[in-house]
């Protein structure tokens, strides 16, 4: 019987993919003592991850009212991930690769994480003010990082918003159409943008500029310098 009731998404859900401390579901529940405890949450995440992609439940949880362009996202069919706390491994874009969702929002989601790599299948991804962890031996934590990697990619639009969760994003040995960065620093190497990288917000509140390198090998078609993206 579906006795408990998420805080974040307002779904019900069985006993074993809830949290009954945090009034959370296993998807938006926070992961503080993930380190040495991945499979206390990783088996039960992607179950309950796949469930959501079959029945099609992420497009009607009501969080996504707190989208103001939510409508926007789900009318030109974007899957949206919103509050979702990702465990350390990326086994779930390959879920979402097999299912043909190919347009992706991740509104002010945490990844433990950082490293993207290897993705083709995706037209367009959307990031705004996520938050991201890196596993520290050293520590035997994860701790929060500032720095998000995307290695080897062939993307269509990719998108990163960090307008109130600035980031370093380092992309490497990939293949764009449009890159989108507003508020956050960019650094590009033996990558090749086919139409346009658009950089908005390079100064903050705090008149710091954000940085944008653009190292060896690299092919742009065109710059574009905005006050600010459209989504």
């Amino acid at each position: 019987m579906l006795q408990n009731t998420c805080s974040v998404c307002g779904e019900k859900f069985e006993d074993h993919y809830f949290d009954k401390e945090q009034t959370k579901c296993i998807l938006h529940c926070e992961k503080n003592d993930l380190w040495g405890n991945e499979n206390k949450y990783y088996p039960l995440f992607l179950e309950l991850f796949a469930e959501f992609i079959q029945n099609d439940t992420f497009k009607k949880l009501k969080i996504n009212d707190e989208i103001s362009d939510a409508n926007f996202f789900i009318k030109d069919g974007y899957i949206l991930f919103i509050y979702v706390v990702f465990p350390n491994y990326n086994d779930f874009l390959l879920m979402l690769e097999f299912a043909g969702n190919k347009k992706i929002l991740f509104e002010k989601c945490t990844f433990f994480t950082n490293r993207f790599s290897k993705y083709e299948k995706f037209e367009r991804m959307v990031f705004r003010d996520c938050f991201f962890y890196k596993r520290n031996s050293r520590k035997e934590s994860y701790v929060v990082t500032d720095n998000v990697y995307f290695n080897n990619s062939t993307i269509n639009f990719l998108t990163y918003s960090g307008q109130n969760q600035p980031m370093n994003l380092n992309i490497r040995d990939s293949n764009f159409t449009i890159i989108c960065v507003q508020g956050s620093s960019l650094a590009l190497k033996n990558t090749r943008i086919s139409e346009d990288l658009m950089i908005a917000d390079l100064r903050d509140e705090k008149e710091n500029f954000n940085q944008v390198v653009i190292d060896k090998n690299c092919f742009i078609k065109h710059i574009s310098l905005l006050n600010r993206l459209l989504s």
